[in-house]
């Protein structure tokens, strides 16, 4: 099996740099002991399992394995500073990427579009009527803003050049650089949002009742709230993302201004920063931070 070193090195590299953006304004002293028990936990990732000797050993999937770990404990540790800010115009850009995607991938799918139609819809008809003002609605769009992410990571990575770094030769290492450096900062940012999601899955823990996990639910619904913020009269603004969007995609296609690996994680990592830089003094009054909890560890405030 050809393992690129040399792209995995990247991969890693991309995902240090997302870290750093994504706790940017507040990182503590302290948080070096995070930082060392996400690298440690990843590390475990290169144990070889017992059955596997030094012959059988596969280093591509534990290279892989370790990313996976050491992205899983960062989001574990740091979940609560991690929240991002998104309006409707951020999950208009996501939903049309994801429609663009599986399209390319699968071709018109009619299982597929037909899977996404609904929550597709309901995005369509919020960016132009604002039924994000309510909290419920707050906590769904957060949620498929979760799932789209989610879903655009795996067709982005488990059909696309990802692939490649960890279970096959890159091709040209040259013009892959910056590839490998963005689709690492982008597995992060998909990493901490299925956090997101299983967090709200009605599952407890060993030794919790059903209340307290009921409880729990209920707080991160408030610090999903509070992440999505509603923007009163921006439908302009989501009707120039709807014209503008599918064709910026469309002339990328045609045109290969950047590489379709280059081009999908560049949206995934620069969308979510532009959209908390803009909303970053916003404050809709939707979603309770004494309710979720978490006062301490939140970004905005």
């Amino acid at each position: 099996m050809d393992v690129n070193l040399f792209g995995v090195l990247l991969f890693a590299i991309g995902m240090v740099i997302q870290a750093f953006l994504m706790l940017s304004g507040t990182l503590k002293k302290e948080d070096w002991k995070g930082f060392l028990i996400a690298f440690g936990g990843g590390l475990l990732g290169m144990i070889p399992a017992r059955s596997e000797n030094l012959n059988e050993y596969n280093l591509s999937f534990h290279l892989f394995l370790t990313v996976l770990l050491g992205a899983s404990f960062f989001t574990g540790i740091f979940r609560h500073r991690l929240i991002s800010r998104i309006g409707a115009r951020t999950i208009l850009i996501f939903n049309i990427l994801l429609l663009y995607l599986i399209y390319d991938r699968f071709g018109f799918s009619y299982f597929l579009f037909g899977l996404f139609l609904i929550p597709t819809l309901i995005t369509l008809i919020n960016g132009f009527s604002g039924i994000d003002a309510s909290f419920n609605w707050q906590v769904f769009f957060y949620v498929w803003f979760s799932l789209i992410v989610i879903a655009i990571g795996l067709m982005h990575f488990a059909f696309g050049d990802f692939y490649q770094i960890f279970f096959g030769s890159s091709g040209n290492r040259e013009s892959s650089l910056l590839s490998f450096i963005l689709a690492g900062a982008a597995f992060l940012y998909i990493i901490s949002n299925v956090w997101y999601v299983i967090m709200l899955m009605p599952m407890q823990a060993k030794h919790q009742s059903w209340p307290e996990r009921r409880r729990n639910i209920q707080r991160h619904m408030h610090l999903l709230a509070h992440g999505y913020v509603w923007q009163k009269g921006d439908w302009v603004g989501n009707l120039i993302t709807v014209l503008i969007f599918p064709l910026i995609i469309f002339l990328n296609y045609q045109l290969k201004v950047f590489d379709e690996s280059i081009f999908v994680s560049l949206i995934v990592v620069l969308t979510p920063i532009a959209a908390g830089s803009i909303l970053k003094t916003h404050d809709d009054g939707i979603g309770d931070l004494n309710q979720a909890g978490l006062d301490d560890f939140l970004v905005y405030k």
